[in-house]
């Protein structure tokens, strides 16, 4: 009955722990850059805990009413729509979907990282989490855990054994 526990238990821990793994593995062995959506500036299109995937694009390739992801400064990254582009000065005109106004400031081809493929809602949060202490601490309790469910069966019935044995010699001294 413990080993049959422990067996489900492990087989649950390790098909959580792969997801997670492809989860975060798989966009990049695919050439996709994966960006946690923080605001709100681009529902009901792309949900505030999405995660939107991102494929590198030459500033040539976008068109008007693609969603890019582009810097406005060195750590700050920003995912809206083209509603212009101008080739000549070599920006793009961008605008969030919940925005009324056009982004105050045009985004410089330079800058693009490139364009939306998908977004996959309230993945990012889960996302956010596993790249916190907190999250790292889990993930590594939980491989504890596993190892722990693996070796269990093995230990009880090692000390099963050594009680029956003990039984054994103990109800042939009684007989003598």
């Amino acid at each position: 009955m413990v080993k049959k526990i422990c067996n489900f238990l492990s087989t649950f821990i390790i098909i959580l722990l792969a997801v997670a793994a492809l989860a975060l593995l798989l966009p990049r062995v695919l050439g996709y850059q994966s960006m946690v959506v923080v605001s709100g500036s681009m529902e009901p299109e792309i949900h505030v805990g999405a995660i939107a995937l991102v494929k590198e694009a030459e500033p040539q390739t976008v068109k008007v009413d693609d969603v890019i992801t582009f810097y406005i400064s060195s750590d700050t990254v920003v995912t809206h729509r083209v509603v212009e582009i101008d080739s000549e000065k070599q920006e793009f005109v961008t605008k969030g979907d919940a925005n009324n106004e056009v982004d105050a400031n045009p985004v410089k081809f330079s800058s693009l990282i490139g364009i939306v493929a998908t977004s996959i809602p309230y993945a990012g949060y889960v996302m956010m989490k596993i790249r916190t202490p907190i999250g790292i601490a889990v993930a590594c309790g939980l491989l504890v855990l596993l190892l722990v469910l693996i070796f269990l069966p093995g230990i009880l019935s090692e000390d099963e054994e050594s009680t029956n044995k003990k039984e054994k010699k103990v109800k042939n001294v009684k007989k003598d």
